[in-house]
C-alpha cells in the first residue's frame, strides 16, 4: 500500500468545513490542500514529526 494524495472530488467535500482564511494580516496562510494531505500522511504512515 502506498499514500495517495487527496483527489479533487474529495477535497470539495472537504474544504467546506476547514475555517475561512481571514483579511489579509501578517504572513499568508500555508496552502490547505498541502497541510491536510500532510496530516494525514503523517496518520497513515507512522512517521515521526520532528
Amino acid at each position: 500500500m502506498s499514500f495517495e494524495e487527496v483527489d479533487d472530488e474529495i477535497w470539495e467535500r472537504i474544504i467546506d468545513y476547514i475555517s475561512k482564511q481571514k483579511p489579509k494580516t501578517g504572513r499568508p496562510r500555508a496552502d490547505l490542500r498541502k497541510t491536510f494531505n500532510g496530516i494525514l500522511y503523517v496518520l497513515y504512515t507512522g512517521c515521526k514529526v520532528v
